[in-house]
């Protein structure tokens, strides 16, 4: 065996039974995961407009490995241990400084490598950390996001203030004015998006997968997205952190494995050393999702612009009506969210505008002049 993935795999086992050292427990989850971090920066920004400090700061390096284990007592209160099996690579190497971090109600520890206590920082709420009894008996398993009744989660979104926004009973989207959610049921993805002032500020999406075993559905990557500006080039730049596991366990509260998936080992190919260098990608702005249909110029003399929401953008069909409800003016098979008419030929006056996808339609009114 592999003298590192020993050492994991030992280092797993001292952790494990430390935590349940004076408690007993009801739920223990512990998977292995590696981070792999990407830089960006806006598609009409060129790489040599970037200030060489700023640059050294977007250095890509080899993936973060952590090992992490959920720990639920016997009285819901949930302990959260994070190990970092990567050795400091040199002297005052702060990456890698740390060997370990325990979350709990009682406050947050740090570790180094050799187990000496690096700081501690009292929890003020000694509740925030105590799980809900019906989330302890599933926690660590997600089927009750996915599984759910479709048309339940569409209630459960609009009672929370979300316009809720369906596809084909197996996709839906929530948007208020501050956040997006997107639950895709078929595909297992859950993903949130926030916004400032119609700025997106942060994307956090995780990709779930159901166990061919069991049927049990656990996190398989998670990618968070966030925004920032270079300090020195005053650039706006994009962070990209995906998060992918490679092995993943839940024991119920007699120890027995409810869930097993993945292989530790395979860890151990995506942490080899790369060499430091710079690959920075580009990015288009994403704007939040357009939940109103807009028509501009209004009025207009020779063409307009048709700006759909963002739940037509596929075989849509546009229809202009005049105020005696003939179409005088029709486009089909319409794919994106926008599309340019020329209104030319139409006299001078009030017309409606009619998109169709599906069975939803929905209407506009402008002028001609």
């Amino acid at each position: 065996m592999n003298m590192f993935f020993r050492k994991i795999e030992i280092l797993a086992i001292v952790v494990l039974m430390s935590s349940m050292v004076g408690s007993a427990q009801k739920r223990i989850v512990w998977y292995l995961t590696y981070t792999k971090t990407f830089y960006a920066i806006p598609s009409c920004v060129k790489q040599d407009e970037i200030n060489d400090l700023d640059l050294v700061s977007m250095i890509t390096e080899e993936p973060l490995i952590e090992q992490t284990q959920e720990f639920i007592s016997d009285d819901n209160h949930l302990t959260v241990t994070v190990s970092y099996p990567q050795k400091p690579r040199y002297e005052y190497d702060y990456k890698y400084m740390k060997g370990r971090m325990v979350f709990s109600k009682e406050g947050t520890w740090v570790y180094d490598h050799h187990g000496n206590e690096i700081a501690f920082e009292p929890n003020k709420d000694k509740n925030s950390f105590l799980i809900d009894e019906s989330i302890s008996r599933s926690y660590g398993i997600y089927n009750d996001i996915f599984e759910v009744d479709f048309h339940y989660a569409v209630e459960m979104l609009s009672k929370a203030g979300f316009k809720v926004y369906k596809s084909n009973d197996d996709y839906l989207t929530g948007i208020n004015d501050m956040m997006e959610i997107v639950i895709d049921f078929k595909n297992f993805i859950y993903e949130i998006r926030f916004f400032e002032k119609e700025q997106l500020k942060m994307i956090e999406r995780t990709q779930y997968i159901k166990t061919k075993e069991k049927g049990a559905i656990i996190p398989y990557r998670e990618t968070i997205i966030t925004y920032n500006t270079l300090p020195s080039s005053n650039i706006p730049y994009q962070i990209t952190k995906e998060k992918s596991y490679s092995f993943y366990e839940v024991r119920n509260a007699r120890g027995e494995i409810i869930v097993k998936e993945g292989n530790a080992e395979v860890i151990l190919k995506t942490s080899d050393k790369q060499e430091k260098n710079i690959q920075l990608g580009q990015y288009e702005e994403i704007e939040k999702r357009k939940m109103e249909m807009k028509v501009y110029p209004n009025p207009a003399e020779e063409q307009i612009t048709i700006t759909l929401p963002f739940y037509m953008n596929d075989d849509v069909s546009i229809d202009i009506i005049n105020i005696m409800g003939v179409s005088v003016l029709s486009e089909q098979h319409v794919k994106g969210n926008q599309v340019k008419l020329n209104i030319h030929s139409l006299i001078a006056g009030v017309y409606i505008i009619r998109c169709t996808q599906d069975n939803k339609s929905i209407t506009a009114r402008f002028i001609k002049q």
